[in-house]
């Protein structure tokens, strides 16, 4: 085993459309993973202990958008990806 635990970390976003059909995507400020860095993404963030993938992204879009959304359809994706740290690391 590492001598650093690894970890698994689970996150949720939601593809957030108008009525007029425009979607919603932030730009990720994010110096810890220089590649992440000022690339636009969906909202969303990682799932709390206890919490539902539903729950997760309702709270992460009120909180980085201060939007209320209702989720109309999930569309369950996995994808698993390692992130390079501007200190070497990877998570």
């Amino acid at each position: 085993m590492n001598e650093k635990e690894e970890k698994q970390l689970i996150v949720t976003l939601a593809l957030i459309k108008n009525a007029e059909g425009k979607i919603l995507l932030q730009k990720r400020l994010d110096k810890i993973i220089p590649k992440a860095n000022e690339k636009w993404e969906f909202p969303g963030g990682r799932i709390d202990f206890g919490e539902s993938p539903e729950q997760t992204v309702i709270r992460e879009c009120l909180e980085e958008k201060s939007c209320e959304i209702k989720i109309i359809k999930l569309l369950p994706l996995v994808q698993s990806r390692l992130w390079e740290t501007s200190s070497g690391g990877k998570i």
